[in-house]
């Protein structure tokens, strides 16, 4: 059962209902909503999938929508059947691989760079017996501007014996809107999951 709220009047407690009869101009539950939805500050849970003994993972269309300018993707790879670099292509209805992307890294194991690339290098690999695991903001895909990706992460070297970790950034550096992306290796195939998430825009 419903309890009655109370107000005070400066000499006694009386039912609001009878105190304030004109509720018009006090908060509605749509504000209130609204109001929690607003200060939930950070990130928005999109989608998620897994992906088993592929050589290339896409997330689904419409992963990159016009509700979110920016967004956080979070990539674990558990297992390879090759020593494999890990690469990231950007999807509109299909994979992109125009020679019109840019990628750079630094890491433990050493640096690399490339221009008009048909694919941005994250430089991390992952074997047999070793993980890959990396995350990245993905900013302004579905915009007519540039896309850019800046992440950090750690796997092995290309030689596939040294731990390896750093930070890695690439772009498709022609205003194409994009709204999905592609997780795929230099070689053989990969299992593993990813997770999405939409920056709030204010």
């Amino acid at each position: 059962m419903a309890k009655k709220a109370y107000v005070y009047n400066g000499n006694a407690w009386e039912d609001l209902a009878s105190s304030v009869s004109d509720l018009s101009s006090y908060a509605t539950t749509v504000d209130l909503d609204d109001y929690q939805l607003k200060s939930v500050a950070g990130l928005t849970f999109i989608t998620s999938g897994t992906f088993t003994a592929a050589n290339t993972a896409s997330f689904a269309t419409d992963t990159f929508s016009t509700t979110y300018e920016n967004y956080r993707v979070i990539v674990n790879v558990t297992v390879a059947s090759a020593t494999q670099e890990m690469w990231i292509r950007l999807r509109a209805g299909t994979d992109s691989s125009a020679n019109t992307y840019a990628f750079a890294f630094s890491l433990s194991s050493g640096v690399g760079n490339g221009l008009a690339q048909t694919k941005i290098r994250t430089g991390l690999h992952a074997s047999t017996t070793d993980p890959c695991a990396f995350t990245f903001d993905v900013l302004s895909p579905r915009l007519s501007v540039d896309t850019t990706i800046v992440g950090t992460g750690h796997g092995l070297n290309s030689a596939g014996d040294t731990f390896n970790g750093g930070a890695f950034t690439g772009s498709f550096y022609i205003t194409t809107p994009f709204d999905s992306m592609t997780i795929l290796s230099s070689t053989g195939n990969f299992t593993g999951n990813y997770k999405v998430y939409g920056y709030g825009n204010s």
